[in-house]
């Protein structure tokens, strides 16, 4: 089903403002932002499918319906904005991080100390056991320690 384009094009402006306000954590308003999205996508559908009933009625020409799915399509759109309350979530002030982007004037941060990994020794190979002397009975055949101390 369609989804009407100025619909589409708030839940993009509303996801750029979600992301913004996880970043500087609101997470209040990123809650907001969120609920207000899943309403769009809910909502959208039914919006579009008046939209497509408002063109088909305009190519029939049936400009009486046409004017009608128009008028229902921008009450639906009035009511839908007004119940995400979308015009004050667009208006919110721009977010604003907790953390200093820069250091005060005359101070620098702290440095960072980072671990190189070529600085990491590398694991040395597990060491192997000590191989057994190997006797020689007097058959020629080779037997372990193990097998004379029995």
């Amino acid at each position: 089903m369609s989804t009407m384009i100025f619909v589409l094009q708030l839940i993009h402006q509303l996801e750029e403002r979600k992301y913004e306000a996880v970043g500087t954590e609101s997470y209040e308003n990123a809650r907001l932002l969120k609920h207000a999205i899943g309403t769009l996508i809910k909502e959208g559908p039914a919006l579009g499918a008046i939209g497509v009933r408002k063109r088909v009625c305009a190519c029939d020409q049936d400009y009486e319906g046409a004017k009608d799915a128009k008028d229902e399509l921008e009450d639906k759109r009035e009511k839908l904005y007004k119940d995400i309350d979308a015009k004050r979530l667009l208006e919110l002030a721009p977010f604003t991080s907790k953390i200093p982007q820069s250091p005060p004037s005359g101070q620098l941060p702290p440095p960072v100390r980072v671990k190189s990994r070529m600085r990491e020794r590398s694991p040395s190979p597990p060491e192997t056991p000590p191989t057994r002397a190997l006797a020689t009975s007097s058959r020629g055949r080779k037997k372990n320690h193990d097998d004379e101390e029995r």
